[in-house]
């Protein structure tokens, strides 16, 4: 379960940087329209398609974003010791603190009682878990397909870059750490089982750069395996170790 909102006397100091993220993950996800990143994100596109021949190539719309997209998780530390941890699809950010494991994000799928309504609202459906057959993820950067009703808001859409955020408040220790990680390590790994196999390898000494790497190692498919199963999909891990205690 994932903590509940600090109803404090800093309410409007939440509600600030809330809606803060709230307004650059969108601002964010219209930007990748501009011919400028659009360009960019070919260039990005082209080259992973010339190192990876097994792609199929297929009929694309030359607007990038159109057609692709991407999860997001950012975690934001304020001088207050509050986290806001801000999350579309299905990255994940878990925290590592007193012995336990704490969620910092949900998960957004298309099966989700609050998900599927917006986007049956949105004039879309769900079928086998997936927006009209194809997106199995309700909320992201991109996929602006699914981002077209002109008649509703960018945060009404069957898919939208509004993420969610948590706030939390630990009194952080020295050596407690934050794993932020894409589905590719999360389909493999439980929130428990990757939070050990950190702190097992900063206990013995180990880099975090090694130890990102040890995760992914860890969740890789010894073989190549078809698009979507697990072990083949997207694999992007980051640790944030403190040094220091915050209370």
């Amino acid at each position: 379960m994932l903590p509940e909102f600090i109803k404090t006397n800093d309410h409007f100091r939440h509600q600030r940087y809330v809606h803060a993220l709230e307004q650059s993950f969108l601002q964010f996800d219209q930007s990748l329209l501009l011919d400028e990143c659009n360009q960019c994100l070919n260039n990005i596109r082209c080259r992973h398609e010339s190192y990876n021949p097994t792609i199929i190539r297929r009929q694309r719309n030359p607007l990038v974003a159109v057609d692709t997209g991407c999860t997001a998780v950012v975690a934001l530390l304020s001088k207050t010791g509050h986290f806001y941890v801000a999350n579309i699809g299905d990255s994940r950010c878990v925290m590592r603190v007193k012995g336990k494991t704490i969620p910092l994000s949900n998960d957004h799928k298309p099966t989700d009682v609050q998900e599927r309504q917006r986007i049956e609202g949105a004039g879309c459906y769900v079928v086998n878990g997936r927006i009209n057959h194809g997106l199995n993820l309700s909320r992201a950067f991109g996929d602006h397909l699914l981002k077209n009703n002109i008649h509703i808001t960018a945060s009404e859409q069957a898919v939208t870059a509004l993420p969610d955020v948590t706030v939390c408040k630990e009194r952080i220790r020295s050596g407690d750490f934050i794993v932020l990680a894409c589905d590719g390590v999360w389909n493999c790994m439980s929130n428990k089982e990757v939070c050990s196999l950190v702190r097992k390898h900063i206990k013995r000494g180990v880099q975090l750069s090694k130890i990102c790497e040890l995760v992914v190692r860890r969740c890789v498919s010894p073989v190549r395996p078809l698009n979507g199963q697990i072990g083949g999909d997207n694999m992007t891990c980051m640790i944030v170790r403190f040094d220091r205690e915050i209370p």
